[in-house]
């Protein structure tokens, strides 16, 4: 591990540059700095840290803005960039959050009406169902469930 916050720091940007030609997030800063067994508020000692790195670092980065002006990054300072600054700032994986089928998402969010039990099922589409306690909804026949069918309970 490098000796110094500084270090450290230039170690992580120019292996993210040489590695992929990427900028390494000032959101990132912080916690890279963490890893490394260096407390930011030590090293910022209340200043922002994007003014901090423009004036503290003495020319081992180039700070840089995205055009739509939502993100900044650092790269090395011997960096050489041109326009379109976009290309340099790490991509969305592209993964998107994990959406659940609107009924599923209903049935374990709207209350079960009093003495009533819900049932959810996966077939033929995801569904739920609130009955009496007595009244059995339609269980998915025993085909069904060898093809991975399941109704569910809930109290």
């Amino acid at each position: 591990m490098p000796a110094d916050w500084l270090d450290s720091l230039t170690t992580h940007v120019q292996h993210e540059w040489d590695k992929r030609g990427l900028a390494i997030l000032l959101s990132r800063v912080p916690s890279l700095f963490e890893e490394d067994g260096f407390d930011p508020e030590d090293i910022l000692q209340g200043r922002k840290l994007r003014p901090f790195l423009e004036n503290e670092t003495a020319g081992r980065f180039k700070v840089l803005q995205s055009e739509d002006h939502k993100i900044w990054g650092i790269l090395p300072a011997d960096a050489s960039i041109a326009e379109p600054y976009s290309r340099y700032f790490p991509r969305s994986s592209g993964e998107r959050p994990i959406r659940f089928a609107p009924a599923a998402w209903k049935a374990f969010t709207v209350p079960i009406p009093e003495g009533k039990r819900r049932w959810l099922f996966d077939e033929p589409s995801i569904a739920f169902q609130d009955c009496a306690p007595d009244d059995c909804p339609h269980i998915p026949h025993q085909e069904n469930a060898q093809r991975g069918s399941c109704a569910v309970e809930c109290e």
